[in-house]
């Protein structure tokens, strides 16, 4: 029952308040949150102008002490270029220790790759053949069957990617 009659002597003493004066502090509630919204949204527009300047300025002393090029004199004595060694004779292919075969791979490896890149080649859409034996072996000596690639041997499946 107290909160009730606290209510209702707080609602006589709200209604007590003449009409004129409620309309007073509206428009005063009005401009001061006008005048608040303008002042807080100027500052803002002032600080980020001034922060702005700040920068270029920065920017430009920072320019400015960079050292300039300065064009390089010739010498009026050009002192002469010493002699090269003479360059020892190639080794003969015999004596190579990469096979020639394993050359002719990687050439034609990047060759690939790149005709792959600039758009002459075609990338592979299907997936290259499977060797089951090599993959049964795999099977059974590999711990980790996350590392197997399931989708050569398991046509069913369909990739979700």
């Amino acid at each position: 029952m107290a909160i009730e009659t606290i209510l209702a002597q707080t609602l006589q003493e709200v209604s007590k308040v003449p009409r004129p004066a409620e309309i007073e502090a509206g428009i005063v509630l009005a401009v001061l949150g006008f005048t608040m919204t303008f002042v807080i949204l100027s500052i803002l527009t002032v600080s980020i102008k001034l922060m702005s300047v700040a920068i270029t300025k920065y920017v430009k002393w920072k320019e400015s002490r960079k050292k300039p090029a300065r064009a390089v004199e010739a010498a009026t004595e050009v002192p002469a270029a010493p002699t090269p060694a003479p360059v020892a004779p190639a080794t003969p292919a015999a004596e190579l220790e990469i096979q020639p075969e394993i050359i002719a791979a990687a050439i034609a490896g990047v060759r690939a790759y790149m005709e792959e890149k600039i758009g002459k080649r075609r990338r592979r859409e299907r997936m290259a053949p499977t060797n089951y034996w090599v993959l049964a072996w795999r099977l059974e000596a590999g711990f980790n069957l996350n590392d197997l690639d399931y989708l050569a041997w398991n046509k069913s499946r369909k990739p979700r990617w």
